[in-house]
């Protein structure tokens, strides 16, 4: 009875959520685009994958790469192409130097600051032993690819603000980007914060998938920038020691706009076709 009870609630979870979990993540066709919010708890590992390239944005901590490399074998990944650190927090680098021994990237992209440190001094050893092409980010940079008869294409916004040591403003020098597949359209924000945002708002326009900043918390100008991106779905990169802000679901609840989050459904897979419409997949 107990075991009937548990599949009926996880049945119900599972329609509330809007997601579902398939076998295997893989079994679409190469026409498609897969992008995975990988389950690293608070933290962020984004895989973008389309026809044959694929891209890694962060690479969630140290601790996670067995359940990365997990993930990324159920969806039939084998290889890395570029490799994307928004900053320097452990929760975007720390799988870095595990990963790109098993999915050696040709590039890395990182972004254009210096912070002091030994986890900076780490994260730079670990990456210049990869062997990787390391560009730092001063510039947009626009990544193209094929998907069938289509084209994909990311691109990757330098950080809005200056670096202030004394601040210590890493999350706000995250990089940004924007992934563009015939009519559909995602946008990942690392983990800027307010000042970040202040300066993004005006250059914003319309994403059709949101990864939600810095993990789901709320800054007095979020409501601005989610009026401004009119997210249709919004994903959030969460873990039981940091879930998301009650404020932050309160209002995606009254806009009535659809959200995951890593917490509550695991990793989550979004497959499009260029068409404007999503499939989500999640893990739990």
């Amino acid at each position: 009875m107990r075991k009937f009870l548990t599949v009926y609630i996880c049945l119900i979870l599972c329609l509330l959520t809007g997601c579902r979990k398939t076998p295997a993540w893989a079994d679409h066709a190469k026409t498609e685009l897969t992008v995975a919010f990988i389950d690293v708890g608070k933290g962020d590992c984004i895989v973008i994958a389309g026809g044959d390239h694929v891209i890694m944005i962060d690479c969630g901590y140290e601790d996670t790469v067995k359940a990365v490399k997990a993930d990324l074998s159920d969806l039939r990944i084998d290889h890395i192409d570029e490799m994307i650190i928004t900053h320097y927090d452990k929760d975007h680098y720390g799988g870095a130097a595990g990963l790109l021994h098993t999915y050696p990237a040709k590039t890395v992209y990182i972004p254009d600051y210096l912070p002091e440190g030994e986890k900076y001094e780490d994260v730079m050893e670990d990456l210049e032993d990869s062997g990787a092409n390391l560009v730092r980010v001063r510039e947009q940079i626009k990544i193209a690819f094929p998907i069938g008869e289509q084209e994909a294409e990311l691109t990757i916004l330098p950080s809005f603000v200056s670096y202030d040591a004394a601040e210590k403003n890493d999350n706000d020098m995250s990089l940004v980007e924007a992934l563009h597949y015939g009519a559909d359209s995602f946008l990942f924000t690392g983990d800027i914060e307010r000042e970040s945002i202040e300066a993004f708002i005006p250059v914003a326009e319309h994403y059709d998938i949101l990864k939600f900043p810095h993990h789901g918390d709320w800054k007095k100008n979020t409501e601005s920038l989610l009026e401004k991106i009119d997210p249709k779905e919004v994903i959030i990169t969460d873990g039981d020691d940091r879930p998301v802000e009650e404020k932050t679901e309160a209002y995606l609840t009254e806009a009535a706009i659809p959200y995951y989050t890593t917490k509550e459904n695991g990793s989550i897979v979004v497959f499009c076709t260029g068409s404007g419409t999503y499939e989500v997949v999640c893990g739990k």
